[in-house]
């Protein structure tokens, strides 16, 4: 299962003008997974981001969510390292 760790595919990080619930995207086509950094930061991670980033910008706008900014997502060295040591500890939640 692809992940916001994998660094083969970019994910985006989204920011919005208000505070917004991620759960918001869990039904739209593409998503894979959403994690929820601030109250108006989501990292999103889909099969294809050229493709669901306009579906994840109507899904917002319907629900009255203004997007800021929009922009390619690398994890740190730091965020990849912890990852490993839970996946190895199994101490990992996949959201």
């Amino acid at each position: 299962m692809k992940t916001v760790f994998d660094t083969d595919d970019p994910t985006s990080e989204i920011s919005t003008a208000r505070a917004v619930d991620g759960s918001l995207l869990e039904g739209v086509p593409g998503v894979i997974e959403i994690r929820q950094q601030h109250p108006r930061k989501l990292v999103v991670v889909a099969e294809n981001a050229g493709e669901a980033t306009p579906k994840i910008f109507q899904a917002l706008t319907r629900q009255g969510v203004a997007v800021t900014s929009s922009s390619e997502y690398r994890p740190s060295f730091a965020e990849v390292f912890t990852e490993l040591l839970d996946q190895h500890n199994g101490t990992t939640e996949h959201r």
